[in-house]
């Protein structure tokens, strides 16, 4: 039987909840991509490279590209399940998941038991709120790790008087890569709507070879995002703030990540940006 070999990256503003399974409250290992302000211009995709990728009935869905060429869809309430992996316990990577993805107990002014918004965060057993997120997708059995650090060093400082929550500034991994291997020539991703008033069914398939690799996020800039190294125009990583809204009792400090030490703006393009280098993903908690 064919056999195809499946690489998912998630980059921007995302969160990977209860990634090694500590929490009997929380949902199982998961992502949420959060939705966000309109004014903010960031959009939930799944995004692939067409000429490596190949989506069946491509014509039948509102296919869109970025300005570098890449091929997505927009998310917009939905959950999404892997048709070859249904929901286990992923392979962590503790050391490199702990270590390089910032969590909101390390960088939040938190209880030790933080209580969560379950139109963010569900209880175990059902869905996020599409108000509060464009989409929710629960991991198998693969395998997660991380890559991509910031090309800056990052410290968490509170955004009103400046105080380090940490005293030690670091880099931070800006990409989280989900792998396993699905027992067909193509890769399946059922997208249902958290009410259930609409499913559909994407098949993803690889124009050569066996191997099909996807991004998921949510993002200012998608073409950015999908950068190893970006462009850097600001020093505070201020979309951080959202990450806090998946709490239910909301903390008096709200911590950002901000380059330590000196800092040159790369020049922006003409009509302005946003980017900061860092703006997710989060671990929670």
């Amino acid at each position: 039987m064919a056999s195809t070999t499946v690489e998912i990256f998630f980059v921007g503003l995302c969160s990977f909840l209860n990634m090694h399974n500590d929490y009997q409250y929380m949902p199982p290992p998961s992502v949420v991509m959060h939705r966000v302000d309109p004014s903010m211009k960031h959009v939930a995709f799944i995004a692939w490279n067409d000429a490596d990728v190949v989506l069946d009935g491509a014509a039948n869905f509102p296919v869109r590209k970025t300005k570098n060429g890449e091929f997505f869809l927009t998310l917009d309430g939905e959950e999404l399940s892997l048709n070859d992996d249904t929901s286990g316990m992923p392979t962590v990577d503790k050391a490199d998941f702990d270590a390089n993805i910032a969590s909101i107990m390390k960088y939040g002014d938190l209880p030790e038991t933080p209580l969560f918004d379950p139109a963010h965060v569900p209880d175990r057993g059902k869905l996020p709120n599409t108000t509060g997120e464009a989409a929710y997708l629960e991991f198998g059995k693969g395998t997660i790790t991380t890559d991509w650090p910031t090309r800056y060093k990052y410290i968490f400082r509170e955004q009103t008087s400046g105080t380090a929550v940490n005293t030690t500034a670091r880099p931070y991994n800006r990409r989280i890569k989900y792998a396993y291997t699905a027992g067909s020539d193509s890769v399946v991703i059922t997208a249902r709507k958290f009410d259930n008033s609409s499913r559909r069914k994407l098949v993803f398939k690889p124009r050569t070879g066996t191997a099909v690799t996807l991004w998921m996020g949510n993002s200012m800039n998608i073409d950015e995002d999908m950068m190893e190294t970006p462009p850097v125009y600001n020093k505070s990583a201020t979309h951080f703030e959202h990450l806090y809204n998946t709490l239910a009792v909301k903390p008096t400090k709200i911590y950002i990540p901000v380059i330590d030490g000196t800092f040159t703006p790369d020049p922006k393009p003409p009509g302005g940006g946003a980017g900061t280098g860092y703006c997710g993903p989060d671990g929670q908690p």
